[in-house]
Formats: structure tokens, C-alpha cells, sequence
């Protein structure tokens, strides 16, 4: 199957305070055309692109890539292909229909970075994600890859793991 790794930010709002706030805690500027702040999985099923992800308007969906360019505007992009089992894939992405954006998730690693506390203990909840954590669990459920806990995951480091995944160096990542 055929993925894109998507970093992004909103396309569609004046005032994106809650999107600065993460571009700043990743050490980007917001008012950088080149900063990010969302990040997504894209997909390619029956010729037609698909995109998964988590944002605290909708949580977690599936859309059409067309109309996921209408509320974010990607930055770049990371393609890669994977042989993988179609069924399984659909089966594990609908897994995680109805699950809600994890703003606690997001509140706890802002804590983290700003030294407070050592381990995020505010993200556990399975019912909820935030966006890098869809690509987590694709990671760990679909590649095998031994993850730990995605709640301790920010977004550059869910950015390493993607390069060391097309690069197949996804076995070295801690």
C-alpha cells in the first residue's frame, strides 16, 4: 500500500492559538511558513487518497485528502510503501472510530518539555487520541514496531521515527 506521512498546519482559521502554542512547544516559529503543527496519515485505497487523523473538531476520522486540504495545509510530506494485508489495515483503522482528540495527552507533554515533570502520566486514555498517535499505532498494530508508550511521544520524535522507517532503520528507534 502506498502512505504519506503528513506535517501540517490550519488552513482554514485567523486565529489558530491552540496550533501556535504546539508549533511552539516543538521549537518552530508559528509565524514561519514551515512550521507545523498537526500530522497525519494518508492512504491510498481503490486509486483514491485517503487521510487518518485526530484534531480536536472531529477527533479521530478518516476523510478524503481533497477535503482534508481544505482545513490544513500541508508543509511536507513523506511518501513510503508498505506490503501490508488491505483487510487488516481497514480493520485496524476503523478500530479507532469514535475516539476524541486527547487535549490532556497534549497538556501533559507541554508539561514535559518545560521540565515539570519526567514521564507524561495525563494521555492515558485509549478512548482518546492526539494526532501523532494515530501514526503510532500504526506503527506499533500494523509494523510491528515496538513503540512504549505514545504518550510520551512528541511530534518531532514521531518525525524521526517516520524517517527511520523509509530509511528501514526502524529498528534502532528508542
Amino acid at each position: 500500500m502506498k502512505f504519506r506521512y503528513l506535517k501540517c498546519r490550519p488552513a482554514d482559521h485567523p486565529f489558530p492559538i491552540v496550533a501556535w502554542l504546539i508549533m511552539i512547544m516543538q521549537g518552530e516559529l508559528p509565524w514561519s511558513k514551515y512550521s507545523s503543527s498537526h500530522r497525519a496519515l494518508a492512504f491510498e485505497y481503490g486509486g483514491t487518497w485517503f487521510v487518518l487523523d485526530s484534531n480536536g473538531k472531529y477527533g479521530y476520522r478518516k476523510t478524503y485528502y481533497e477535503n482534508f486540504l481544505k482545513e490544513y495545509k500541508v508543509i511536507s510530506e513523506r511518501y513510503f510503501y508498505k506490503q501490508l494485508n488491505e483487510k487488516e489495515f481497514k480493520k485496524w483503522a476503523k478500530s479507532h472510530e469514535g475516539k476524541k482528540y486527547d487535549y490532556c495527552d497534549v497538556f501533559g507533554l507541554l508539561l514535559k518539555i518545560l521540565g515539570f515533570i519526567s514521564f507524561n502520566y495525563y494521555g492515558y486514555d485509549f478512548k482518546k487520541l492526539k494526532c501523532n498517535e494515530v501514526f503510532l499505532s500504526f506503527a506499533q498494530d500494523i509494523l510491528n514496531i515496538k513503540i512504549g508508550d505514545p504518550d510520551n511521544w512528541d511530534l518531532k520524535k514521531t518525525d524521526e521515527l517516520v524517517l527511520k522507517i523509509i530509511e528501514g532503520n526502524y529498528n534502532q528507534v528508542k
